[in-house]
């Protein structure tokens, strides 16, 4: 059992909280909206605390976005415990200045970019793992589903749900294009954690992308699915010397996002998704928060949406809860233009 302290800005670590406390460590959760600790309603584990204080007692102290806290920045607080997983200055400045994070494009991928859309492209999460030296052989693509209704219909509301699948670098040209390149940056900043890199991407060119250096939201849900072990000594092996050798699943992983009305224009009543009876072998598939999202795998895109949307079937009954039901659908065609443009290998 270890101690784990998560920094929240308004509540999307909560779902890693809830995750960590299942692995069965303590797990304390301090939030910079003070609204958010009705997220956690006077649990047990994980619970709620005022300021992040005596960072030596904790084994890992997590960021789940990039943001200062209580004016501080996160090297002011890494300087007084334990390494912290997902922000440094660097994640501020990108998160804060688009200006910045263009010029940081411009000089460490040195690509001509496209600034105009095709009607061919469409939008591609790169997403790797950094232990403050260089990348860990951990990469993964995201194809993510960005509006509320099926069909890409609706208002966009970051992401209604996603697929993903691991990639080995030397088989995945934006990867070499994209991601390696950052690696002097992103040592430079001593930055420990997950990093990404969003796209739009065509045949032959992609878009200016946008590069952030914190936790994603669903990435790291169908992350849990693919690799083969809890969370947590997948993110302790991180901040170890000697790198772990590769363990995670040739799968792929899907995520579908659940929410109840007002939402996407106000936040749902929480009693609705907190009132959720999911039975003890499904709930290491459900992450609860303010949303909640369910995910599964499968050898293909196809069983991993079959295997999902069964999980909802079997337990989601309230008819409050909202869902798009087409997660998934159109995946492999997406992957197979991959291929055949070159960016990926066949």
């Amino acid at each position: 059992m270890s101690s784990v302290l998560i920094i929240s800005e308004n509540g999307k670590g909560v779902p890693l909280a809830f995750r960590l406390a299942q692995e069965g460590h303590i797990v304390k959760v301090c939030f910079k909206d003070n609204e958010a600790r009705v997220l956690l309603n006077k649990g047990k584990n994980p619970t709620v605390v005022g300021a992040p204080k005596m960072l030596e007692q904790y084994d890992l102290v997590l960021f789940d976005d990039a943001f200062r806290f209580s004016g501080r920045s996160v090297d002011e607080i890494k300087r007084e415990g334990k390494a912290v997983f997902g922000s440094c200055s660097l994640s501020e400045k990108l998160k804060e200045d688009i200006n910045y994070e263009s010029r940081v494009l411009d000089t460490m991928l040195n690509f001509d970019f496209k600034n105009d859309p095709t009607e061919e492209m469409f939008k591609v999460q790169l997403h790797g793992w950094f232990d403050s030296v260089s990348f860990r052989p951990y990469f993964s693509l995201s194809l993510p589903y960005e509006r509320l209704m099926e069909g890409g219909k609706g208002p966009k509301v970051g992401c209604a749900g996603l697929i993903t699948w691991c990639v080995k670098p030397e088989e995945c040209e934006l990867i070499k294009r994209l991601m390696e390149p950052l690696t002097p940056l992103l040592r430079e900043a001593q930055y420990l954690g997950p990093v990404q890199v969003h796209c739009e991407v065509g045949e032959d060119s992609h878009l200016y992308p946008v590069l952030r250096c914190n936790f994603n939201y669903d990435h790291i849900y169908t992350w849990c699915e693919l690799i083969k072990g809890p969370l947590f000594d997948f993110l302790w092996d991180l901040n170890l010397e000697v790198q772990a050798p590769m363990l995670v699943r040739e799968d792929y992983a899907l995520s579908v996002r659940l929410s109840a009305p007002p939402f996407p224009y106000q936040e749902p009543e929480m009693k609705v998704l907190k009132g959720l009876k999911i039975p003890e072998p499904a709930q290491k598939h459900f992450f609860h928060g303010r949303l909640s999202c369910v995910t599964a795998r499968g050898s293909s895109v196809h069983e991993a949406r079959r295997r999902v949307y069964r999980t909802i079937d079997n337990t989601v009954k309230e008819p409050e809860v909202q869902y798009r039901k087409d997660i998934g659908a159109g995946a492999e065609g997406k992957i197979e233009k991959l291929k055949t443009w070159g960016w990926l290998d066949a």
